[in-house]
């Protein structure tokens, strides 16, 4: 329930600021490119998480682990930046066009389009170690640091007597929102 609060909070701030309404359709689209070009880059510095700390010729971990802990905070803090314009460019865009398809009273669809960017969660798989099998595949808290996903891989590897790897998702879709 704090997640529905802390977005309207984000909400009502941009609105109060009138954004996106000091930015034409051109700075808008870039607003949203760099948005999405930020959460991109998250994407990929973490799916380099694994390599970069499972091999075995990675000598020094808790390096490797720390540098990759700061990339991922100058990335996130780049997101968190440009997250409520490019939102509220979105939410404008949207809403545009369902007034175009007729979908809007006044000029405003009803309910109101609200988005709000989160992390996707990572993936906890869970797999028997004598065949190639899925046998869990867990949500787990976006943003753990890379060390707590080797600290949990190795805990459910040892309780389990089971292969767990910790990766990426491309994507979490639910309806209704």
């Amino acid at each position: 329930m704090t997640w529905i609060l802390d977005a309207a909070r984000v909400k009502a701030q941009a609105t109060a600021a009138g954004i996106p309404g000091y930015l034409d359709r051109a700075e808008g689209r870039i607003v949203v490119s760099d948005y999405l070009q930020a959460t991109q880059k998250i994407t990929r510095a973490g799916g380099r998480t694994q390599p970069d700390l499972c091999g075995s010729f990675v000598t020094d971990k808790d390096g490797a682990a720390s540098d990759i802990r700061h990339a991922l905070r100058t990335l996130y803090a780049e997101q968190e930046q440009l997250a409520p314009v490019a939102e509220a460019v979105l939410q404008a865009q949207v809403a545009e066009v369902a007034a175009d398809f007729g979908l809007a009273t006044l000029g405003q669809p009803i309910p109101p389009v609200l988005y709000r960017g989160t992390a996707v969660p990572d993936a906890l798989i869970i797999s028997p170690r004598r065949e190639i099998r899925q046998s869990a595949n867990i949500s787990i808290k976006a943003g753990l640091p890379v060390d707590q996903h080797a600290s949990l891989e190795s805990t459910v590897e040892l309780a389990l007597d089971a292969s767990a790897l910790v990766v990426p998702v491309g994507g979490v879709g639910v309806y209704p929102t």
